[in-house]
């Protein structure tokens, strides 16, 4: 039996970069960087299995991916998976690759990581805001959210003040995840990015 590994981050975090680098040290593993960012519909299926369960039956695309890589997994293949479109599959990572499973969180300070997803994205509602946006990003004006204090002013908040809300609902639900007998530890951007030696330790 292979791993499964999944790198759960804030974005705008260097998975990218990372995802690069390990299929240069590591060409035998399979590496995937944010694979089919709005397939996974994390803003829909967060903290709601019956409407993941669904989302992945309706979803032939995820339903293949999910089989090529755990038959690569059952052949002692290593597969890795970084980005944070699909941060709300972990316990479903968990469930469906078993011992195989390992997570880290890559976490990045809140104040630059908004300010970076404020270059990308808007979040000004449903109606105007990107694809992957409407899908992936947690909203406070959602149902199923940690922080419901936010709902009332959300509609003031600016993209900055949104990209902060989106930190803290990901970070959260990455944190309950953290019981998980896969989890391997957070890990710092700032430390993990501080020096070329760093990034390769």
């Amino acid at each position: 039996m292979g791993t499964y590994w999944y790198v759960a981050s804030n974005g705008r975090c260097g998975t990218q970069y990372l995802a690069r680098l390990l299929g240069d040290v590591a060409p035998q593993m399979r590496v995937a960087h944010e694979p089919m960012p709005e397939a996974f519909q994390s803003r829909r299926v967060l903290r709601d299995p019956d409407t993941l369960y669904n989302v992945l039956g309706r979803s032939p695309q995820l339903q293949r991916h999910f089989l090529q890589q755990e038959n690569f997994v059952r052949k002692d293949g290593q597969v890795a998976n970084l980005g944070w479109p699909c941060f709300a599959w972990i316990s479903y990572f968990a469930e469906r690759f078993g011992d195989a499973f390992r997570f880290v969180h890559l976490v990045r300070n809140p104040y630059a990581n908004a300010a970076s997803h404020a270059t990308h994205f808007q979040m000004r509602n449903d109606a105007t805001s990107l694809p992957l946006e409407k899908v992936a990003k947690v909203y406070a004006t959602d149902r199923r959210v940690a922080y419901p204090q936010f709902r009332d002013r959300y509609a003031g908040f600016g993209a900055f003040e949104r990209q902060l809300v989106q930190w803290l609902e990901l970070t959260e639900w990455v944190r309950s995840q953290q019981g998980l007998p896969g989890f391997r530890g957070v890990h710092l951007f700032e430390t993990v990015f501080a020096t070329p030696d760093s990034i390769r330790d």
